[in-house]
């Protein structure tokens, strides 16, 4: 199965409720029926808005359940283990988010995947219920758009423009976020949305644009390094900015113990290193939140400074 800190909030809520569904129903596994019922939940997010738009409801399903499964069994409960067709449906929608560059599964990609899979109880149910594949599948291109847009009809909002120059009057740190690829070589990234999020747990953050080439790194990495740049680097922290494909080639860099990314020790004023603890969509950036497990501040070395689109020393 995949690592759990590769679902979405929405995504953990469906798998976690789908146990409930399983427990609920007195059968000694966790179906695609499951799933689907898992869905119909409120806190279910885009799987829940698409089927409601569909027509579907929560009742519709349990009776058309019963109807496939008949009556439950009250079967012993043992340790519930997801159906063959639930490991495919959970394969199929890391697979249709990997070829739209999307690293990380939310309940949509879920229900694509009941849907593509198609041969499920779960699949036949809706198909029985008048949602078939192919409208299920054009809600959830619809679902996406909105969801690219991000708008509430009739509500408006800033120009992208106007709130990069507001927000580039909050001046920051800058910071390059590195991993590792499936190659094993190094990738990395110039941001200055960082912050701490918790002290106990040791927990930070860090927003990535999803166009990012460092996103599947992390991804294979299962973790990031925040390398906080050091004053006078601002040549390092353009070129981090860049898409190019050699950007460590003249860098010194180290492999921490603890995972992560390169640690750029020779230009930095401090860093850190983080597991992925948890991923959360929002607008065109994911957001990292990353378990601290080894950091260092250099003594004596003040950070670089970023604010109204230049570099400044502190």
């Amino acid at each position: 199965m995949y690592p759990f800190e590769r679902f979405t909030a929405d995504a953990k809520k469906v798998l976690t409720l789908a146990q409930v569904e399983a427990e609920r129903s007195g059968r000694p596994y966790i179906g695609t029926e499951h799933l689907l019922l898992a869905m119909l939940d409120p806190d279910a997010g885009a799987a829940y808005r698409i089927l409601t738009r569909l027509g579907i409801e929560l009742d519709m399903v349990r009776v058309a359940t019963r109807e496939v499964l008949g009556a439950s069994p009250h079967a012993p409960m043992t340790d519930l283990i997801p159906t063959t067709r639930v490991k495919r449906v959970i394969e199929l929608a890391f697979e249709q988010g990997r070829r739209m560059a999307i690293p990380f599964v939310d309940s949509t990609f879920l229900l694509l995947g009941l849907v593509i899979e198609g041969e499920s109880i779960g699949a036949k149910v809706l198909e029985q219920l008048g949602a078939p594949s192919e409208r299920v599948i054009a809600e959830v291109v619809s679902e996406l758009g909105r969801s690219e847009s991000d708008q509430t009809p009739g509500v408006s909002v800033i120009e992208p423009q106007r709130f990069r120059e507001v927000m580039s009057s909050f001046p920051s740190g800058v910071v390059i976020v590195t991993a590792f690829g499936h190659d094993g070589e190094p990738r990395g990234l110039t941001v200055n949305a960082f912050c701490a999020v918790s002290l106990e747990p040791p927990l930070a953050l860090a927003c990535i644009d999803k166009l990012s080439n460092t996103l599947p790194a992390v991804r294979h990495t299962d973790g990031f390094t925040a390398n906080i740049l050091a004053a006078g680097r601002e040549s390092l922290a353009r070129l981090m900015a860049t898409k190019a494909e050699d950007k460590f080639k003249t860098l010194d860099w180290r492999r921490s113990d603890a995972g992560g990314g390169p640690v750029l020790e020779h230009d930095v004023a401090a860093y850190v290193v983080c597991t992925l603890k948890e991923t959360i969509e929002a607008g065109d950036h994911w957001i990292l939140i990353g378990h601290v497990v080894e950091g260092a501040r250099i003594p004596d070395v003040t950070p670089l400074v970023y604010g109204r689109r230049d570099y400044f020393d502190l």
